[in-house]
């Protein structure tokens, strides 16, 4: 069980930035470690790519299979709802991340 931020990894730390500006680094730091050890106790790894959305992640699970080989299993994304959400308004009190698959 894994976490891959490679691909993003300096939109994550502008994310984790902003979540510490909001004080909500636990809550993100919480999704980004249920995305990690999701699906235990098979082997999986989850890689984080780019989303549209500010502060806001794209990811594919994958799972490896009896052979090896790491399948794709979904995917999803990780995003962040609140002030400067371009998909809808919220208030201060409903704002943070959440995962949707």
């Amino acid at each position: 069980m894994t976490l891959d931020s490679s691909r993003v990894a300096d939109e994550l730390e502008k994310a984790r930035a902003f979540a510490d500006a909001i004080e909500a680094r636990a809550e993100l730091d919480g999704r980004l470690a249920t995305l990690a050890g999701y699906g235990a106790p098979l082997r999986t790894r989850c890689a984080l790519g780019a989303d549209l959305s500010p502060h806001s992640f794209s990811f594919v699970m994958e799972v490896e299979s009896s052979d090896g080989e790491w399948r794709a299993w979904f995917d999803g994304a990780l995003v962040y709802h609140g002030p400067l959400d371009v998909k809808r308004a919220l208030t201060a009190s409903e704002r943070g991340w959440s995962i949707h698959t």
